[in-house]
């Protein structure tokens, strides 16, 4: 019984291929190494900066309550209303 060789039969089934699948053959692995490693470095350029400090949605309140910030925020009037 003859031993059976993977890398006899891929060999043959490359050389029996068209020649654009052997193009495919020779591109498809170098440029998945090359958009990993690329992918990998920028992984790690990015974890290398600092993460921004996010802004307020809205402003930080006056420390005196007589001037609000925005017209909208005025209070209405403590005073009690009569009952009409």
């Amino acid at each position: 019984m003859d031993l059976y060789v993977l890398w006899k039969d891929l060999l043959t089934a490359y050389h029996a291929s068209s020649d654009w699948i052997k193009a495919l053959w020779l591109v498809i692995p170098p440029t998945f190494l090359l958009v990993l490693i690329g992918m990998i470095m920028c992984y790690k350029i990015a974890s290398r900066k600092p993460e921004p400090t996010p802004e307020p949605a809205y402003p930080a309140p006056a420390q005196n309550n007589k001037s609000p910030t925005s017209p909208l925020l005025e209070q209405p009037p403590t005073e009690p209303q009569p009952w009409v």
